[in-house]
């Protein structure tokens, strides 16, 4: 199953709206948010730009903030479009940052580093990639949730090696202060605040 048909899958089978982007453990989900949405107030708030939005779902975890969504899967952004007093971008969060100069305080990316497009070849320098363009962009933090165990599912197609995270986090320990939090037996949250 690529990319796009999971996606596909999800919208066309589920009812409720956490699961259409591919979490099926509606309470843990809600928790997820709810951590994520904790870790920016507790950071001064700012406007949040969430990658691999899927249909908005994070937006209201984090009311009092600008909200800005980013998905590469149409269907998602088309949905989420109706969501008022936001804005949503087809598009890499590289692509959409530079093509719209947006300037960020906080992105957030839950889950969305799990599940990879099948076109792309080297995952881990991917991921990495995208991460360290977040942070030369972010104002205040970037946010990373993933898995960094093998789960009982066959929807997932990466895991995120924890010693590959710490060991990438450390070139960044001059400018930042880091945080790994073991969310669950299979789940990371990976803070970076820019240090002032």
């Amino acid at each position: 199953m690529n990319y796009y048909e999971f996606y596909e899958k999800q919208l066309s089978e589920n009812d409720n709206e956490i699961s259409k982007v591919g979490w099926h453990d509606i309470e843990k989900a809600n928790k997820r948010y709810k951590f994520a949405a904790d870790l920016i107030m507790a950071n001064g708030g700012g406007n949040v730009l969430d990658v691999g939005c899927g249909l908005g779902i994070f937006r209201s975890y984090v009311p009092e903030c600008d909200y800005i969504g980013v998905d590469i899967y149409p269907p998602y952004i088309n949905l989420a479009k109706g969501i008022k007093d936001t804005s949503f971008y087809l598009g890499t969060v590289d692509s959409v940052v530079k093509e719209h100069n947006l300037e960020v305080d906080n992105y957030v990316s839950l889950g969305a580093y799990t599940i990879i497009h099948e076109n792309i070849t080297n995952v881990e320098k991917y991921v990495f990639e995208e991460i360290s363009f977040m942070l030369s962009k972010a104002k205040k933090s970037v946010i990373i949730n993933g898995f960094h165990n093998v789960v009982d599912s066959k929807d997932y197609k990466f895991y995120h090696s924890l010693d590959s995270l710490v060991k990438f986090s450390q070139k960044y320990n001059d400018t930042h202060k880091i945080s790994l939090h073991i969310f669950s037996k299979y789940e990371f949250f990976l803070q970076f605040i820019l240090s002032n």
